[in-house]
C-alpha cells in the first residue's frame, strides 16, 4: 500500500512517500506490516 504522510516540522512541513508490506495468513487475517521509506522519499514543502 503506497501512502503519504505529511508532517510539521521545525524547519516547516514535510512529506513522506512510505510503501507498506502487509502479510496476512491463511484465513485472511492481518498478520504482519512493515514500512519502507528512506531519507529521498522525504520533502520539505516551504
Amino acid at each position: 500500500m503506497a501512502f503519504d504522510v505529511r508532517l510539521n516540522m521545525p524547519d516547516g512541513r514535510a512529506l513522506i512517500r512510505v510503501i507498506d508490506v502487509m502479510t496476512f495468513d491463511d484465513t485472511g487475517r492481518f498478520a504482519s506490516m512493515r514500512a519502507y521509506w528512506g531519507p529521498s522519499d522525504m520533502v520539505y514543502e516551504r
